[in-house]
């Protein structure tokens, strides 16, 4: 039965689409969906670059690994990582200040050669360079 007003149906789809766009408008919030891209000179001095992108309360490096740790205030991010095996220890972290949108990031390995707890080797290398970020 026509009434004039279209189909009953198209009433309740807009009502849908404006709800859906009222909810994303409101979970968008820039401060958990941000990206990190920063670049630094290897040892030959390349170029290289790396992201951390945060999803909701985590962040996620360029190659998928969760940062397990997250310390924050208004002026600095630190992210850092452990993971321990039979074979290794391995601690890795990343220091970027906000207002400058400079990095420093660290690994440090320790290794065993040989028996499983005698004699250990310990590598660290710490790259540094600079960031932007993007919502």
């Amino acid at each position: 039965m026509a009434n004039g007003h279209g189909s009953p149906g198209r009433g309740l789809n807009l009502m849908k689409k404006i709800l859906l766009l009222i909810i994303l408008i409101f979970f968008k919030n820039p401060a958990y969906s941000e990206r990190y891209t920063c670049t630094f000179l290897d040892k030959n001095q390349q170029i290289r670059t790396f992201s951390e992108t945060r999803t909701g309360n985590k962040f996620v490096d360029t190659l998928g690994n969760i940062q397990s740790k997250i310390k924050e205030n208004d002026n600095i991010i630190i992210l850092y990582n452990v993971t321990i095996t039979e074979e290794m220890g391995i601690v890795h972290s990343t220091i970027i200040t906000k207002s400058d949108l400079k990095f420093a990031k660290t690994i440090t390995a320790l290794e065993t050669e040989g028996s499983i707890h005698f004699p250990q080797r310990i590598q660290s290398k710490s790259i540094n360079g600079a960031c932007t970020v993007t919502m």
